[in-house]
């Protein structure tokens, strides 16, 4: 059921984002055919210029995107009126819930290097040069286990940002009236304690780094990662299981 599950979801979220991603990329294409013509007439500049802005907006937008999106269908498709129906499939909420998790992690790691892609690919274009030397960033990273933690820590991030957001949800839905506001304002107090324990976490390693105690990160980005890693584990683990019970216990469907 899961797999169903998980095919449905996809092919609902591929309506949307295929043809989104589909049309950043011919944007792409197009500036950068652009911006290799000879940039010292004034027309190919105006040209450049006027076409730069929305391709620099949809990048933007589709950074942001994935998040409203899926927010949105998980407190429709769970909360509001397709509730009914989908709790009514032979299932455990905890699948309904990992389908929905999994697919919006999917499509907002795609959507994320979608973005990255096109911003390298204008930075490219604006520098005038065939493509960017990554070697400049990223000489200093140590493939080993510095990549290791960037890659961990930004799933284990997404993550637990997707089950916040779910878990505003379920939470701000136990309330009888203005579900909506209550779920937008438990997500802002969430993110704000989650950010604080954040910052504790990253200075308590730098502490420690300079005292040459217990951790020993390979560089600032070990630094940064490494605190992080473990606390967006365990949240996720704890906002999973939170929601799997309001889901399961708690439901007060609209």
């Amino acid at each position: 059921m899961l797999r169903k599950l998980m095919k449905y979801e996809l092919r609902a979220a591929l309506r949307v984002f295929g043809f989104i991603w589909l049309g950043v990329v011919l944007m792409t294409g197009l500036e950068y055919l652009i911006f290799s013509f000879d940039m010292d007439h004034p027309l190919a500049v105006i040209v450049a210029v006027v076409t730069m802005f929305p391709y620099i907006l949809a990048l933007i937008a589709l950074s942001v995107l994935p998040t409203i999106y899926f927010a949105l269908r998980f407190y429709r498709g769970l909360l509001g009126r397709e509730g009914y129906l989908m709790f009514t499939l032979p299932t455990e909420p905890w699948k309904l819930l990992t389908a929905k998790l999994l697919t919006a992690l999917i499509i907002t790691t795609v959507s994320i290097l979608v973005t990255l892609g096109g911003f390298a690919v204008l930075v490219a274009v604006l520098l005038n040069e065939g493509g960017l030397d990554l070697r400049m960033i990223f000489g200093s990273i140590s493939f080993s286990w510095d990549i290791l933690w960037i890659i961990l820590s930004f799933f284990a991030t997404q993550l637990c940002s997707l089950l916040m957001i779910y878990m505003a949800c379920c939470l701000g839905h136990m309330f009888r009236t203005r579900r909506g506001v209550w779920s937008v304002a438990i997500f802002y107090g969430m993110n704000m304690v989650y950010s604080i324990m954040t910052g504790i976490s990253q200075r308590l390693s730098f502490a420690t780094e300079e005292i040459g105690t217990f951790i020993d990160p390979q560089g600032l980005l070990g630094s940064v990662m490494l605190p992080t890693l473990p606390l967006n584990v365990g949240l996720s683990i704890l906002f999973f299981f939170l929601c799997e019970r309001i889901l399961r216990n708690k439901l007060n469907l609209e």
